[in-house]
């Protein structure tokens, strides 16, 4: 978020473990409300730009990860898979 000049506060987060046939891993959602000015701009670079991202997690890799904007416009959720990297 800071990348891309965006101010957030968290206000939910989320995790529940989540396994395939091969993989294991969790699926996570985090509740973001943007502040200040420029928000809404910072929130379309950062939708663009969020899945090309490299995420530094110890044994762990983002298979998959979106952001949602909300009904209000400073609103946003991500949701990310991460699964064992072992």
């Amino acid at each position: 978020m800071a990348r891309e000049g965006l101010a957030a506060e968290l206000q939910e987060s989320r995790s529940e473990r989540w396994a395939s046939a091969t993989f294991t891993g969790a699926r996570h959602r985090f509740h973001f409300s943007a502040i200040g000015a420029g928000a809404i701009t910072g929130l379309e670079r950062m939708g663009q730009d969020l899945g090309e991202s490299d995420f530094a997690l110890p044994d762990h890799i983002v298979a998959d990860i979106a952001l949602f904007k909300r009904g209000d416009g400073l609103g946003f959720d991500v949701e990310a898979l991460t699964v064992e990297a072992h």
